[in-house]
C-alpha cells in the first residue's frame, strides 16, 4: 500500500458507514428486545469474520445469528426503496493486494434482518434458503469482469470501480416483495412504529450533514466500534492508513483511547 493516498473524502465515507450501521443495529435490537427477544452483540471476530452483527434468543425459537442490512442508495440521491444488495463476493486487501472473498451470503449468520424505509418494516430472512433461491434465480457470472459496473439495474450482478481498479466483488439488487414470494424459508416481520422509523431516519440523515471534525468525535468520543475500527486497521492496510489519519487529527499518541 506503499504511496496510497487517504484522502478526506475516505474518512468520511469509512465513518459515515459505521455510524449508520450503528443506527439500524440500535433500532433492530429495540424491536427484538420490545418482542421479548434477548438479544448479545457479536464479538468484534465474529462480526468480521462470521459475517453477524447479534446474537438474538427466544423460548421455543433458539439462538440464531442475524446480520443486519441498511437500506442502500443507488446515488447520493435515491434509496433503493423496495430493493435489497444481496453481496455474493466481497473484496479484501491482503499483503497490499485486492483479492476476491466471499460475500456475506455464504457466511455463518442464520438470519438476515433487511430494514426498509418505505414500508417502515424489517424483514428478517434466513440466510439459507435465500442463498438457495438467489443463486438458482440468477446465476453469477464466473468473473466479476463478466458484471455491470452501472449498479443501477435490478435482478443484474454488479461490480465497482474504486480510481480505475477494479473491487472484485459481485452483488445484486432484488426486490424484497420478489423474495418474499419466491424463496423457500422462514420470515419473521417487524412492523416499524412510525416513531421510531422517524428517529432512525433522522439519525441518518444527521450523519450525512456531520463534518469529518464531527465524525471522528462521535465515533471515539462515545467509543463507537472502536474495536471493530481496531481489527480493521490490523487486516486491511487502507483501513490502518485512515485510522492513522484519524488519529493524526486527535492528537493521539497511544492506545488509552480504545480501553
Amino acid at each position: 500500500m506503499a504511496g496510497k493516498i487517504v484522502t478526506k473524502r475516505d474518512m468520511n465515507r469509512w465513518l459515515k458507514s459505521y455510524l449508520k450501521g450503528d443506527c439500524g443495529e440500535i433500532m433492530v435490537e429495540s424491536l427484538l428486545n420490545l418482542d421479548g427477544y434477548k438479544t448479545t452483540p457479536a464479538s468484534k471476530k465474529q462480526n468480521i469474520y462470521g459475517h453477524y452483527d447479534i446474537i438474538v434468543s427466544k423460548e421455543n425459537f433458539g439462538r440464531k445469528k442475524v446480520d443486519i442490512k441498511s437500506d442502500k442508495k443507488l446515488s447520493n440521491r435515491s434509496i433503493t426503496k423496495d430493493l435489497v444488495v444481496i453481496e455474493h463476493m466481497g473484496s479484501a486487501t491482503r499483503y497490499g493486494e485486492r483479492v476476491a472473498v466471499k460475500g456475506w451470503l455464504h457466511a455463518h449468520s442464520d438470519y438476515i434482518a433487511f430494514i426498509k424505509e418505505f414500508d417502515r418494516k424489517v424483514y428478517f430472512i434466513e440466510r439459507e434458503p435465500l442463498k438457495l433461491w438467489l443463486l438458482r434465480k440468477y446465476p453469477p457470472p464466473d468473473s466479476y469482469l463478466d458484471a455491470c459496473t452501472s449498479c443501477l439495474r435490478p435482478g443484474e450482478w454488479c461490480t465497482r470501480i474504486f480510481d480505475g481498479e477494479y473491487k472484485k466483488d459481485l452483488f445484486i439488487f432484488v426486490s424484497i416483495n420478489e423474495i418474499m414470494r419466491g424463496y423457500i424459508g422462514d420470515t419473521i416481520l417487524f412492523d416499524v412504529e412510525d416513531s421510531m422509523m422517524d428517529e432512525y431516519i433522522y439519525d441518518l440523515k444527521r450523519i450525512d450533514r456531520l463534518d469529518l471534525k464531527t465524525l471522528i468525535s462521535e465515533c471515539y468520543d462515545l467509543r463507537i466500534r472502536v474495536d471493530k475500527i481496531r481489527l480493521y486497521a490490523e487486516q486491511n492496510p487502507e483501513s490502518a492508513l485512515i485510522e492513522h489519519r484519524i488519529r493524526r487529527e486527535l492528537g493521539l499518541v497511544n492506545d488509552e483511547v480504545f480501553v
